[in-house]
């Protein structure tokens, strides 16, 4: 290698090693604020609230319980099932969708378990029966899989903190 190009490539390097620590700290500031924008959603989508609200009220047993409801042929099903089964996919897909983020690294974990630990840990509780109804009837072991994998990792990260 020539000396002008052993020049120019040490020249070079400054410039791109500071050109890959500005993309790591911009994908960083991304995470974040995907993470802080994801959890701000629970408080601004009206839908989800309630859903999640109505979630609360099956666990709490004021309604019907959402895996004897489902169980139920869907034919039989009045309006107040299907609000209920609604509720409980809102707030299963929602969970889910996070937890694929925080998964896949689109989301920053810390941020998330800082913000909603708890709300991750006892969702996971309220929804648990209806989960494990849809995956026995629909066959689908994997419905809510991503959710409970971070659920349980929240959940233990608290026990060690």
């Amino acid at each position: 290698m020539s000396a002008v190009v052993e020049a120019f490539l040490l020249a070079l390097a400054p410039a791109l090693a500071a050109v890959f620590w500005q993309i790591r700290e911009q994908r960083k500031l991304t995470k974040q604020n995907n993470s802080i924008n994801a959890m701000a959603a629970l408080q601004r989508d009206g839908d989800l609230s309630r859903a999640m609200n109505k979630v609360a009220e099956i666990a709490e047993g004021r309604a019907e319980n959402g895996a004897a409801f489902y169980a139920h042929p869907k034919a039989e099903w009045d309006e107040d099932s299907r609000e209920k089964s609604r509720a409980l996919m809102t707030v299963v897909d929602y969970f889910e969708t996070v937890s694929v983020g925080i998964l896949r690294d689109i989301y920053d974990k810390e941020i998330i378990h800082d913000i909603a630990r708890g709300m991750f840990v006892e969702t996971r509780q309220r929804v648990k029966p209806f989960v494990e109804e849809v995956r026995k009837k629909s066959e689908r072991e994997s419905f809510g899989a991503n959710f409970e994998r971070v659920a349980e990792e929240f959940s233990e990260w608290r026990a060690a903190r």
